[in-house]
């Protein structure tokens, strides 16, 4: 291999996108098109604050092909009719798949498969397919010293990676590591500290997790802050862990100690956020949607302290449309966004 193709790998890799066709209950003519000047459009995100159409979802690059045509998505959560509707009383509440005598509108999930092939820096590791992973952030930088990484796999599988050096960057193997429930969210902290969110809204704290025991020893269940919210993302940096509710509430743990890691309980800070991220000196930026302005802008959370960790206010950066940022692979106290 010549040096002009030098850790250049094949890349592949297939995604779906979606999109919703939102009706509203007409009396005369029954579910149509037609619609309320407050509603969503007739073809939207899941949000409903964007339109999406067949025609105007956009590949998400040049190097992306699409493999099949829009089709309905007969999976969708929370079930659906024999034609794929969901109802509700409104947009947006909660969506079942049998119309009942108070539901006025519906909605339709459509999805159509791309794949990406192409080259790039990318390595393939094995053929477990991932929904999240997350990298420690306190690492002393010796080279033989094991770096803890952790993922959820596609089926909610909980992960670790073993092996991972500095001088063997993609480890070994993967270990799984049982948890009787199904996984989406991991985040590895200050102290090797792995937390993790389930599907039903549960927060997780692995013990025990040193380099000689790396996948840890036992887990300890982190109950939602109430019982009206279930988590849904986590992000803990080196002594702080942060969480999203499925409403977008971010959530602060508290009193989070060496000698009680688990903290004790959980302190509402606002809503509207999307993403969080804190890094490794406790630093946090956000993806943020502004009431009545701009969705998905990426912000720095201002006036973290010792003694305010949870800060003041959200500064706006790079806004909007963000779904994702991160700023855990940064090491200086100066915050720059990655």
């Amino acid at each position: 291999m010549d040096n002009s193709s030098f850790g250049i790998n094949p890349m592949h890799d297939e995604r779906l996108m979606f999109i919703y066709e939102n009706q509203r209950w007409n009396p005369l003519t029954g579910f149509s098109n037609r619609r309320l000047l407050t509603d969503r459009c007739m073809w939207s995100d899941k949000s409903g604050r964007r339109e999406c159409t067949k025609e105007n979802t956009k590949l998400p690059s040049i190097h992306w092909l699409w493999t099949t045509d829009w089709l309905v998505d007969f999976h969708t959560p929370g079930g659906v009719d024999r034609d794929g509707w969901q109802y509700a009383k409104d947009f947006p509440m909660v969506y079942h798949g049998t119309k009942g005598l108070t539901d006025y509108v519906r909605r339709r999930r459509w999805y159509r498969k791309c794949k990406l092939s192409t080259f790039g820096p990318w390595e393939e590791l094995d053929s477990v397919r991932l929904v999240d992973i997350s990298m420690q952030v306190d690492h002393s930088g010796c080279p033989m010293t094991p770096v803890r990484l952790w993922a959820i796999s596609v089926k909610g599988e909980v992960l670790c990676r073993i092996g991972v050096t500095h001088s063997c960057p993609k480890g070994i193997y993967w270990e799984h590591v049982v948890l009787d429930q199904v996984a989406q969210s991991v985040s590895v902290g200050g102290l090797g500290e792995v937390w993790v969110i389930t599907k039903n809204g549960n927060a997780f704290l692995r013990h025990g997790v040193t380099d000689e025991v790396p996948a840890g020893s036992i887990w300890f269940v982190v109950g939602p802050p109430d019982k009206d919210s279930t988590l849904r993302r986590i992000s803990a940096g080196l002594n702080t862990v942060w969480a999203i509710d499925t409403a977008n509430n971010l959530w602060y743990r508290q009193e989070i100690m060496p000698l009680f890691p688990e903290g004790t309980c959980w302190k509402h800070v606002c809503g509207n956020v999307r993403c969080i991220s804190a890094g490794q000196n406790d630093q946090v930026w956000g993806v943020i949607d502004i009431p009545f302005s701009t969705t998905g802008v990426v912000c720095r959370r201002l006036g973290i302290s010792k003694e305010n960790p949870i800060g003041t206010n959200w500064e706006h950066g790079i806004g909007g449309g963000w779904n994702y940022v991160s700023i855990r692979g940064y090491k200086s106290s100066v915050d720059i966004v990655i």
